[in-house]
């Protein structure tokens, strides 16, 4: 037995050799820093062991490891490498062996180690799991004890050892003690360490001290200490009055759509700076299961800070209930309650929904009532059905245009000409043939429609490729010069009729005064009715676009759109064309206007301000404001050659807006006109409605569509959707 377990130590003495390292990760000596892809590597001795040595002056935290992961990942490092401790964090002492465990998922600790000033070997026994320090213990003498903690009002500078005007002076029996005049001081704000030599490794008590005054006031507050017994003690006398009736009344927390932010507070109205009266909506998402109501939760301050992080300063100027989490609950509406002290902040916790409140701050007093509730606007509605926002599967140089059809984008990919199809879905397995050139479009029919031409070269001997999604015949039309394009023309509209049989694609080149008539007949190209039409006032330019429409009166009509220039509405007058230039409220530079006919107008979707961004609105033409509008959500342009596609299929029922954002997103849209519900499509399948719900953009419920708005629908079934609502 004896042989047997001599050969299985040298074995496992042998495994252990093989160890390719040992690694100390942590602060300076014993580590390079918190990174779990760059440890302090041990050395391995003679012995076996594995060591490192380096001067400790104060307090550093450390792990030991057996490998390392890759940089950021402390997922690996934690579950796999780590050596720690046993249980939380531990404090290690010079000359004991300290036993350790491979992490595993059990944990994060480290082990706290403070040194003299003295050099320090730490030595790890593999065998055995163990490590110890060894090296010379120097007496501590620690010089200077300072105060850190908050209020600002108090300290100075939150938490900050190394803060001077808040060291202690020593007393004549060996105490320490601090004295600190006319400090703002209201509730339980007021906490701290004694640290001494300004190093956070010597810091008591071992849980930070919290020391409370009964009312707001100006308060002389003395700290003591004892080095000996580390005893902390504090005292504070009232000595003024602070003024918190300031004429003014905030509500702070869950209303209006803020959150907790002592900076942020909705103004009430006033008449003698005492009484107070609004109307607010209480915006929380905080669910209770009990009852299955959402409550917000409220306060009140008759002062705002400057600062969204600095709750100090206002603290003597809250007020609320009387106690925390104060259920507003139907039998004490309109009646009244009575509020807490000055100093203190519970929370008032309310159903959430719309509200009429009067509060008299002089008595402490608020009654509060359920506003009533307006019948819902009835309108035009914008809402969102689906976005894709992660367009990196296209490259962003080559995918210059696209346009929306039957629920799908259909983009030209000039790289590999290619036409990629995305639906709700992401990207999908369908290709049509594309063209070199960035211009795609459609015509009447549905047909695909793409330019073929060089990019970025000026017209010459250009191809136009018509494509049938639906059978995937393909034709390929050569622009006939009758057409009198000059110069590039990277963009093409909107074409009338079907182009696989009967139908006109209108052009414009860079440098072309009029329009490019080119007419297919009887499924080929006609010279003789292809021809360069004239039309005074148009400003031409390389992505100029022209979109077949009929107008309101039936009459044929093309939107003639150079997206620095004003757009302009083109009629026919015999072969040829008359310009009438317009307005759109707040249009852009971009490139993506076009036309449709719905609810008995004129309309158009265009680009808005700011330039190159992703904004949107929906108007007549000479309009002092647009029917719908769409914010931008960029800040910069996303794709550089200031594109922003729009274009509107229209129904029985409303239009489908669609949206390509080069380089930011794919979005279709779905504008109705209001009865004052919400209209939901589930794939196309009728559902019954059992409830509807209004949220805003952070979350929070509302009591209707107001502005951007998830609207969440509850049907008999039990299923649910969400939609974004903009209106």
């Amino acid at each position: 037995m004896k042989k047997i377990f001599t050969l299985s130590a040298m074995m496992v003495m042998l495994a252990f050799s093989s160890q390719a390292a040992y690694y100390l990760v942590g602060e300076a000596p014993f580590g390079n820093g918190w990174d779990p892809s760059n440890g302090l590597e041990m050395t391995l001795g003679s012995d076996g062991l594995y060591s490192v040595k380096g001067t400790v002056n104060g307090t550093i935290y450390f792990v030991l490891a057996d490998n390392l992961s890759a940089p950021g990942d402390w997922a690996t490092f934690n579950n796999e490498y780590r050596i720690g401790p046993l249980g939380a964090n531990e404090e290690v002492t010079v000359g004991s062996w300290i036993t350790t465990q491979k992490a595993a998922g059990n944990g994060n600790g480290s082990y706290k180690f403070t040194g003299t000033g003295s050099e320090y070997t730490i030595t790890y026994n593999p065998y055995i799991s163990k490590f110890k320090i060894e090296g010379e213990v120097i007496p501590i003498t620690i010089d200077t004890y300072t105060v850190a903690g908050t209020p600002e009002s108090v300290f100075g500078t939150l938490w900050d050892p190394n803060n001077e005007n808040n060291n202690m002076v020593k007393q004549d029996d060996g105490t320490f003690k601090l004295n600190k005049y006319g400090c703002q001081l209201s509730g339980d704000e007021l906490q701290f360490k004694v640290v001494g030599n300004h190093d956070w490794g010597f810091a008591w008590p071992d849980i930070d001290y919290i020391y409370t005054v009964d009312e707001p006031g100006l308060y002389d507050v003395t700290f003591t200490f004892d080095p000996v017994t580390k005893d902390v003690g504090v005292d504070a006398v009232k000595s003024g009055s602070i003024d918190v009736l300031t004429g003014d009344l905030f509500i702070l927390g869950e209303v209006n759509g803020n959150g907790w932010d002592p900076s942020v507070g909705v103004k009430l109205d006033t008449e003698d700076g005492k009484i107070f009266t609004g109307q607010v909506t209480a915006t929380g998402t905080n669910p209770d299961e009990n009852d299955g109501n959402v409550y917000s939760y409220f306060s009140f301050t008759t002062k705002l800070s400057e600062d969204s992080e600095d709750w100090n300063s206002i603290g003597a100027y809250r007020i609320g209930a009387l106690e925390n989490d104060y259920l507003l609950s139907d039998d004490m509406f309109g009646i009244d309650i009575n509020m807490g002290n000055f100093g203190q902040a519970n929370s008032f916790k309310i159903p959430s929904g719309e509200y009429e409140l009067t509060v008299d701050i002089e008595n402490k007093v608020m009654n509060i009532n359920k506003a009533d509730t307006p019948e819902p606007p009835v309108g035009p509605e914008l809402k969102l059905v689906w976005e894709i926002d992660d367009l990196s599967f296209m490259p962003l140089a080559d995918v210059r245009q696209g346009f929306g059809m039957n629920g799908k984008f259909y983009i030209n990919n000039k790289a590999d000409q290619k036409v990629l199809v995305v639906d709700e879905n992401g990207l999908t397995n369908t290709e049509y043939p594309g063209g070199a050139n960035c211009g795609i479009t459609r015509d009447e029919a549905g047909n695909l429609v793409i330019s073929n031409a060089h990019f970025p070269d000026a017209w010459s001997e250009v191809t136009i490729k018509v494509v049938n999604p639906e059978t995937n015949e393909e034709k390929e039309y050569a622009v006939p010069e009758e057409c009198g394009i000059d110069g590039r023309c990277d963009m093409i509209g909107f074409a009338k009729g079907n182009l696989m049989e009967n139908g006109v694609l209108y052009l414009a080149g860079a440098t072309t005064s009029g329009v490019g008539v080119m007419a297919i007949v009887d499924g080929e190209v006609s010279a003789d009715d292809s021809y360069m039409a004239t039309c005074d006032g148009l400003v031409p330019s390389s992505s100029t676009v022209i979109n077949y429409y009929k107008d309101l009166a039936g009459e044929d009509a093309l939107l003639y759109v150079t997206r620095n220039a004003a757009p302009a509405k083109l009629a026919a007058d015999g072969d040829n064309f008359v310009a009438t230039t317009f307005t759109l409220p707040n249009k852009g530079a971009c490139n993506g206007a076009f036309p449709f006919i719905w609810d008995e107008k004129e309309y158009f979707v265009y680009p808005t301000l700011p330039n190159y961004q992703n904004g949107f609105a929906v108007a007549e033409a000479n309009a002092e404001e647009p029917l719908v509008e769409v914010a931008s959500t960029y800040t910069v342009n996303a794709n550089g050659y200031t594109s922003n596609w729009l274009n509107a299929e229209v129904d029985k029922d409303g239009v489908n807006i669609y949206q390509y954002y080069p380089g930011g997103h794919l979005t279709v849209y779905r504008l109705t006109n209001s009865t004052g519900g919400v209209e939901e499509i589930i794939n196309n399948v009728e559902k019954v409605v059992a409830g509807v719900r209004y949220y805003n953009i952070m979350g929070q419920e509302m009591k209707e569509a107001n502005g951007i708005t998830i609207v969440v629908t509850t049907y008999t079934d039990g299923s649910h959707s969400a939609v974004k609502v903009i209106k």
